[in-house]
C-alpha cells in the first residue's frame, strides 16, 4: 500500500537558452500547492505530497 494516495511531482527547473516551467513561476505555483495541500489537511500520510522535480521534458 501507498504511503500517499496523491503524488505531485512539479518541474522547477530552469534552461537559460529553452524554454522552462520556471519561466511560468513553476517554484510558485509549487509552493502554492504545498501550502494549500496544508491549509485543507489533506497533506502526509494517505493524502497528498508535493514535490519539485526536474525537468519532465513538457516543455519542448
Amino acid at each position: 500500500m501507498s504511503y500517499y494516495k496523491r503524488h505531485l511531482f512539479m518541474c522547477v527547473n530552469e534552461r537559460e537558452d529553452k524554454a522552462c516551467c520556471q519561466d511560468h513561476g513553476a517554484a510558485e505555483l509549487r509552493a502554492y500547492a504545498k501550502t494549500k495541500t496544508k491549509e485543507l489537511g489533506i497533506s502526509g500520510q494517505g493524502g497528498v505530497r508535493v514535490n519539485q522535480a526536474g525537468c519532465l521534458d513538457r516543455c519542448d
